[in-house]
């Protein structure tokens, strides 16, 4: 084995050892699992309203309006009038 090797084999046992001892989730509180699950369904609230609202403002985007009726009718009277014009001028 190369010196390394050796030395990388070294620090990762070092490592290792360090982390063995540091305390895990569970260990530091009892009542995780509650809060997460507290927190997992809040989350699932809110994403639920928000689809709500996405799928309000998707149905409510999708049917034309006023506006956009007397816009329509506003174009194509401005073509027939370009064209009725066009005709006049050949005349």
């Amino acid at each position: 084995m190369t010196v390394f090797r050796r030395v990388l084999c070294l620090v990762l046992l070092v490592f290792c050892l360090l982390l063995a001892g540091q305390p895990t989730f569970a260990e530091e509180s009892p009542a995780q699992p509650e809060l997460l699950q507290q927190q997992n369904q809040q989350l699932h609230q809110q994403l639920r309203d928000a689809r709500r609202e996405i799928a309000r403002l998707k149905a409510e985007g999708s049917a034309p309006g006023w506006k956009d009726v007397v816009t329509g009718l506003g174009f194509i009277f401005g073509l027939s009038g370009v064209v009725m014009m066009v005709n006049a001028r050949r005349r």
